[in-house]
């Protein structure tokens, strides 16, 4: 008896089934803890995803009221009112939304002033513009109070981007550091150990898919950036007695902004400037769009220069998603007359260089920008003549609303005096010079936006001088006779 149970006790049957039973509510213990790490990082990650593509909304959403107040103090019309008013609600949602899904991130009290005052003058040029008092309405967004407060706000919610970015930073890291504790955890057990190896072997996984996506993703951009920058001239047209240049940089892979010309059968030259509210992959595509626009409508050479720009405006129109609209300079130049017919739909300023004089005309825009309404009527076509050594300068906002890092913008008037200073320099070497002091003004601060430049220069003599510029008082020409 004594023996059997001597034998009995020596039976492997209850220290295995104990070392399964441990091995057992360890590796469930591992297995759930590692369930939970993994659901906690997705979620985490699927948190600061929303926040990011918040982020992206408020942006937009600020701009789109900015610019539906200050349209409705151009143009009293009440439907740019309505277009703020319902797109405010969406604003304050956001950033109530943003706030609350990131712990321990708030606005200063400086930026809420800034957004408050804001407000308050928007709110304040909407009912005067709702009077009819479009002057008062206009010289509460126009002026340097509110140019002001619109940079503080900028800056604070900047601020706010970079710190929501560290919150989510900590929160990734506070998941990894579970990640790698559930890990370091499970490697008592040697089935815990192969079970977490497996575990990591899947998040590594997923993590070399996800970067095989957005190496994809980078691929993709970089073919877009490509295609994009070929659609740019290569060749400099063909216009005895000018000096022609164009350049562009986005600020991302791929811009909103464009320029192009193109040689017309008469001998005369089309050149475009254009910018696309934003920058990116969206306005790149939207770039494409109005460039085939462009020059579709104006091929053609019984139609009106005015009727063209028309043309490409209601099917842009029709074709651009809400709150995009494109600012453009298009005219045609004709070098045997040592002019250009030139219209203006919201791109300015427009800048024209007299080399005699050294005088810079800084004029605004002519027209509404293209795709906000339909049936747009451009009637205001500039006449622009060119006295020997005359420059005219078309440049993108990116060029002077990029600000350093006090805030400060390059600003319009810094401008007027680059060209006043510069005007007498060739094309080329003009737009080298005015790209490096916009960046010494910037000061190592990021570029904010693309920025784009044409310079036409006349550098053949005349025979027959006449003003730098006129309006067009004769009936409309087809491109042909402009």
């Amino acid at each position: 008896m004594a023996s059997d149970r001597a034998l009995k006790n020596r039976t492997p049957i209850r220290p295995l089934s104990i070392a399964w039973l441990v091995t057992l509510a360890a590796l469930t213990t591992f297995l759930w803890c590692a369930y939970d790490s993994y659901r906690r990082f997705s979620e985490t990650a699927q948190r600061n995803l929303r926040i990011q593509e918040l982020r992206g909304q408020i942006i937009h959403l600020d701009e789109a009221l900015t610019m539906s107040a200050r349209m409705a103090a151009l143009t009293g019309d009440t439907a740019w009112e309505a277009r703020y008013r319902k797109l405010e609600p969406d604003l304050d949602a956001a950033i109530r939304e943003v706030l609350g899904n990131s712990l321990g991130v708030e606005t200063t009290r400086q930026t809420d002033a800034a957004n408050e005052a804001l407000v308050k003058m928007e709110h304040a040029a909407l009912d005067l513009a709702r009077q009819g008092k479009l002057d008062d309405a206009k010289s509460r967004l126009f002026n340097g109070e509110y140019v002001r407060q619109k940079a503080i706000y900028s800056e604070g919610m900047d601020k706010l981007g970079l710190q929501l970015t560290e919150s989510a930073r900590s929160a990734m890291e506070t998941e990894k550091k579970r990640i790698t504790l559930q890990l370091a955890g499970g490697a008592v057990i040697i089935v815990a150990l192969v079970v977490g190896w497996i575990a990591v072997a899947r998040v590594v996984d997923q993590g070399m898919k996800a970067r095989q996506k957005l190496d994809k993703i980078e691929r993709d951009l970089d073919i877009a950036r490509q295609i994009q920058r070929g659609l740019l001239p290569t060749k400099i047209p063909n216009t005895p007695g000018f000096e022609i240049e164009g350049w562009s940089q986005p600020a991302d892979q791929t811009g909103g902004d464009y320029f192009d010309w193109m040689e017309l059968p008469d001998g005369a030259t089309l050149i475009t400037l254009a910018d696309v509210t934003g920058h990116g992959i969206g306005p790149a595509l939207i770039v494409a769009v109005c460039r085939a626009y462009m020059r579709a409508a104006t091929v053609d050479l019984g139609v009106a220069l005015e009727q063209a720009v028309s043309r490409v405006n209601d099917l842009l129109q029709v074709d651009l998603p809400s709150g995009r609209f494109v600012t453009a300079a298009v005219g045609v130049l004709r070098p045997d007359m040592h002019e250009m017919m030139l219209i203006s739909a919201g791109q300015a300023p427009l800048l024209f260089y007299h080399a005699a004089t050294r005088k810079v005309d800084m004029w605004a825009a002519d027209d509404l920008p293209l795709g906000i309404a339909p049936s747009i009527t451009f009637e205001t076509a500039r006449r622009v003549r060119f006295e020997p050594g005359d420059a005219l300068i078309l440049a993108t906002d990116g060029f002077f609303e990029w600000a350093n890092d006090s805030g400060e913008q390059y600003g319009t008037q810094r401008l007027e005096a680059f060209v006043r200073a510069h005007g007498h320099e060739p094309p080329k070497t003009f737009i080298k010079t005015l790209h490096e002091d916009v960046v010494a003004h910037a000061s190592g601060s990021t570029q904010p936006d693309d920025l784009t430049v044409v310079v036409m220069k006349r550098t053949a003599s005349v025979t027959a001088p006449g003003p730098a510029t006129e309006r067009r008082a004769e009936s409309k020409q087809s491109l042909a006779s402009s």
